[in-house]
């Protein structure tokens, strides 16, 4: 090869080298921009009954209306219920769950309903969603009652043995000044299994949790069990409130299911979102502005959501300090 052949030679070469990573560059990235990795989350929710399963579906369907938008793809698991929910949270198997104030409360201090009964330290509140309240049924088969004392000695179903149904149970008892023996019987049984056992006689009342209306209650209301809704006398309220201040006074809603032609004095606690500390506050973020667009969309998605506000699902917990800097999302008049 000549000099002036060899000369060229190198020219061309450095030249190919020179342009080398810019020809990646524009292999790697397509005419708008490199191509946003997908991201994945996912809400634990509560079981079919539950309140917690169709907001969880709610929230989800707003985040993947925008993915396209944020790349973020969003998704459910079903649950035995918060403590679930909270183990599930701790070991980082699903990114956001549905929990009561109640749990939140034992979470944030430790407790031995969970499979880690340690604090947990990274808990935050992402949207306080709804009441959940305090149910007393008294099934067809049990005499005439008034109010919950009148169960006393009667077969009872108090929701599975780590459930918010369970805790709620205690509290009623103890205001009451009642033990476990005072009562014939108690199934600590899910949610399907109560019903059919109010329903074919085998016990003789239930305590449900939940938002109102909700399925179970309406169920156990209609024509097939016959059940009837038990008060909660004033000064009992006012003693478990006194006792439990994760617990708020609420009513179930007039004509919240058929043939309830009054309020009906109770007790409930908080349903909210929470999250822990190793989710991405964007990842949060996202999530939350989802809510705050189309908060119509939540309300519709149960009734216990009617009329809620933006401002109403900012979580005021003091159990909880770890609330994520996308809450302000929810102060109104905030666009950040």
């Amino acid at each position: 090869m000549t000099p002036s052949w060899r000369a060229l030679t190198m020219l061309l070469i450095c030249a190919v080298l020179a342009l080398a990573p810019l020809c990646k560059s524009a292999r790697a990235e397509p005419a708008h921009g490199r191509a946003a990795e997908k991201r994945f989350i996912t809400i634990s929710t509560g079981g079919f009954y539950s309140v917690y399963y169709p907001l969880g579906s709610t929230i989800c369907r707003m985040v993947n209306q925008r993915s396209a938008e944020h790349h973020l793809y969003c998704s459910i698991r079903r649950s035995g219920g918060p403590a679930m929910n909270i183990d599930r949270l701790r070991r980082g198997e699903v990114n956001f769950a549905i929990v009561s104030s109640d749990t939140l409360r034992l979470a944030a201090g430790g407790s031995t309903r969970f499979a880690t009964p340690s604090p947990f330290d990274g808990l935050r509140g992402v949207l306080a969603l709804y009441s959940e309240q305090l149910v007393l049924l008294a099934g067809r088969a049990a005499p005439e009652p008034g109010s919950f004392r009148e169960l006393r000695g009667k077969r009872l179903a108090i929701g599975p043995a780590t459930s918010d149904t369970t805790a709620a149970f205690g509290y009623l008892s103890q205001a009451y000044g009642m033990q476990d023996a005072d009562f014939a019987s108690l199934m600590r049984v899910d949610e399907t299994h109560q019903l059919d056992a109010l329903c074919d006689g085998t016990i003789d009342g239930l305590v449900h949790l939940g938002g109102n209306p909700n399925r179970l209650v309406e169920r156990a209301l209609g024509a097939r069990c016959g059940a009837r809704i038990l008060m909660l006398e004033p000064g009992t309220r006012a003693n478990l409130i006194a006792r439990q201040p994760q617990l708020q006074a609420t009513v179930i809603p007039m004509g919240a299911y058929n043939g309830l032609a009054t309020d009906v004095p109770t007790v409930g606690m908080m349903a909210v979102l929470v999250t822990e500390a190793r989710v991405p506050e964007t990842i949060v973020a996202i999530l939350v502005r989802a809510v705050v667009d189309d908060l119509p969309a939540l309300r519709r998605a149960h009734p216990a959501m009617a009329g809620r506000r933006r401002e109403e699902l900012l979580p005021r917990l003091p159990f909880l300090s770890n609330a994520p800097p996308a809450a302000r999302l929810l102060v109104p008049g905030s666009s950040e």
